[in-house]
Order: C-alpha cells, then sequence, then structure tokens
C-alpha cells in the first residue's frame, strides 16, 4: 500500500467512524425522550404499563433507567413534583461545557489573538449570542431546582431556599396549555403572573389531574 493511499484509507475510516456519532446521539436522545415520557406518567398508569410490556428484557431496561430519577412524593393530602435528575445532570453538563467555549470567542473577538476586524466582529456577535444562552440556561437550571406542591387548597411552586409562589384553587384561575413550551399555565383570571407546570415534570398527568379537579375545570380545559 503506497502513502497516499494508506493516507486515504485512515480518512475514510475517520470519516465512517464520525458517521456513527449522529446516530449514536439520535438512538440516546430517543432512549431519552422514552423514559421521561413514562416518568410523566401516573406512577400507577407507569406501572401499569411497563408490567404489560411483552419482552421482560425491555421492561427491565427501562426500570433501570428509571431508578434514581425520582418520584412524586405524596404526603397526606400535600403531593410534590419534581422534574428529573437526567435533566438537572444534562442542564449542568451542557453550561459547564459551554462555559470555556463561550469564554475563548469573546477573549478572541476582544483581541486576545491576531484575527481580522471582520472575524472579531462575528466572533464578538457569537459570543454575546451564547452569553444569552448561558443566561437562559442558567434560568432554567433554577427553574429544574423547584418542585410542584399541591394540595386541595392551592397550588404551589418551592425552591430550593424555602421561597413558593402560591396559587388558591379558591380563586377564579385560567388554565392554559402551550405545547410550543412545553407546560400547562396556571393562573388568576386577568393576572400576568403564573405557575408553570412543565410537561416533563415527574408525574406530569397526575399533577394535571389534580389541578383539574381542585380548580373545578372541565376536563376539556386540558
Amino acid at each position: 500500500m503506497t502513502e497516499a493511499s494508506f493516507c486515504w484509507y485512515i480518512a475514510g475510516f475517520t470519516l465512517l467512524q464520525l458517521s456513527y456519532i449522529p446516530e449514536k446521539l439520535l438512538e440516546r436522545w430517543t432512549l431519552r425522550r422514552e423514559v421521561k415520557g413514562y416518568l410523566s406518567l401516573d406512577p400507577t398508569d407507569r406501572e401499569a404499563r411497563l408490567d404489560r410490556l411483552w419482552l421482560s428484557a425491555t421492561r427491565n431496561y427501562l426500570r433501570e433507567r428509571l431508578q434514581g430519577q425520582g418520584e412524586v412524593e405524596v404526603e397526606e393530602q400535600i403531593e410534590r413534583y419534581p422534574f428529573p435528575v437526567m435533566d438537572s445532570r444534562f442542564s449542568t453538563h451542557l453550561f459547564w461545557a459551554s462555559v470555556p467555549v463561550t469564554g475563548a470567542i469573546l477573549a478572541a473577538a476582544l483581541g486576545w489573538v491576531s484575527l481580522p476586524l471582520w472575524i472579531q466582529g462575528l466572533l464578538l456577535v457569537l459570543g454575546g449570542t451564547l452569553v444569552g444562552c448561558l443566561i437562559l440556561l442558567r434560568r432554567w437550571q433554577q427553574e429544574l431546582s423547584t418542585v410542584l406542591e399541591i394540595s386541595p387548597q392551592a397550588l404551589a411552586m418551592v425552591h430550593p431556599d424555602g421561597s413558593r409562589r402560591t396559587i388558591g384553587f379558591h380563586k377564579a384561575l385560567e388554565l392554559r396549555n402551550r405545547p410550543r413550551l412545553g407546560r400547562v399555565e396556571l393562573r388568576e383570571q386577568g393576572s400576568t403572573d403564573y405557575i408553570a407546570i412543565h410537561y416533563d415534570r415527574i408525574g406530569f398527568e397526575r399533577a394535571l389531574d389534580r389541578i383539574l379537579e381542585y380548580g373545578g375545570f372541565p376536563r376539556a380545559a386540558a
């Protein structure tokens, strides 16, 4: 084999291996959505659906992935709904992986390396955009640390520091579905403030049923 042929062989082999990366990422993302779909079910319905799976290997595999993600907590008439652990873990990894990349881009844009002005301008715009994304990601991390608390009297969003935002079910309420944002919003009529009930919360279906029941909403309002 000549040196040129060997180089082409290495290049082809490398491209072939790289082509598997999108496939693997798609597989992992599909599995992630499957697991989150099970987590959003009412815990009773989730177990029933898992039990109906024909292949025991698939059933056991999904149960392993569901373990450690969190559960709906029931304490007398109060129920608490967290986000899955995988969401917090993913957002944390994404944030800290993005910080050095953003820093490097901004450093290059500010002249730490010798670049044409037009490239520095483009990098500055890109860096500014990434800073905005980091701010949004940080806010989402704070959202992921909250817990929805539902009782017959009120819906509350509880933060790790103990602070909470509460909407009483005895008031005139509006319930709005926002599928593009992946959430349902509960607010007092005429108010712009709301509490978001995200589809990704553990036991979302159960939480929504409780809100419909305690808030006196017809089922068609979901």
